[in-house]
């Protein structure tokens, strides 16, 4: 599966530094329903955020294998999903310690 940017819609800010991801964004959305140390990918914006923000410093990884990533490490953590947690297995299965 593979994601893509769709018409004028801008991709949200991002940056990885350190091998954590700062997810302003997405906390901005959250903050009221949803502690921000939780990942919770629900909607296709959060899942490209994360995959843009490994390709600002991993270009060379291939889209579709940070999305299968992602996804594999969305069904082995269960809700709640820690962000640390979440960003280990991700970072794992790409082998970018």
């Amino acid at each position: 599966m593979m994601l893509t940017q769709t018409g004028n819609q801008k991709l949200p800010n991002y940056r990885v530094t350190d091998n954590k991801m700062y997810w302003d964004k997405i906390d901005e959305k959250h903050k009221s329903r949803f502690n921000s140390n939780f990942v919770l990918c629900e909607e296709m914006y959060e899942i490209s955020y994360i995959i843009q923000a490994i390709l600002e410093f991993y270009p060379k990884l291939p889209r579709e294998r940070i999305t299968n990533a992602i996804y594999k490490s969305l069904r082995e953590i269960p809700h709640p999903r820690l962000r640390t947690q979440f960003w280990q297995a991700v970072s794992e299965k790409l082998e970018i310690y």
